[in-house]
């Protein structure tokens, strides 16, 4: 499942609390075991200039059918934002996981529900599978903050979490 958070300059508070939501996000998302046999790294770091991506999934071991991923998360946000961006993309290591989506050797190339699409021909918000992230983000992260109670920031950087 989750294997390592590292969100420094976080503290550990935050780290935890991504932790527990990634694996609630990725057990609604998942059949059966499947979540079990992932490996989900989770990091910071600041963005290249011009890129305007908020969080990026990549998968770490074989296109095919990964097993190994890294979320990371572009810049430092509120705890809610972060919460949110985190399930976003959960969904994308579900659809890699499940086989759904697969990228080709030429990046821009994806296969998404056995359709095969060129990411420089379609607008980012149109591409279907973050169509699909978008859609199920918010419902997400409602199931997990009514389960788990809601986090607490009141600024970018702050948070008195308890989650």
């Amino acid at each position: 499942m989750i294997q390592a958070v590292d969100l420094k300059p976080r503290d550990a508070i935050w780290a935890d609390l991504l932790e527990r939501a990634g694996k609630f996000y990725l057990n609604a998302l998942l059949p059966g075991r499947l979540a079990g046999r992932l490996r989900v790294y989770m990091t910071c770091a600041y963005s290249p200039s011009g890129d305007d991506r908020l969080a990026v999934c990549s998968f770490l071991d074989d296109c095919y059918r990964p097993r190994e991923y890294e979320i990371c998360f572009l810049d430092f946000y509120t705890l809610e934002e972060m919460l949110v961006l985190l399930a976003h993309e959960c969904v994308h290591v579900a659809q890699y996981a499940t086989g759904r989506m697969r990228t080709y050797k030429n990046p821009s190339r994806r296969s998404f529900r056995g359709c095969s699409y060129d990411t420089n021909l379609i607008d980012y918000r149109d591409l279907p599978w973050e169509v699909e992230a978008y859609d199920l983000e918010g419902a997400l992260y409602a199931q997990y903050v009514k389960k788990a109670g809601a986090p607490k920031s009141n600024r970018k950087g702050a948070a008195a979490a308890t989650v």
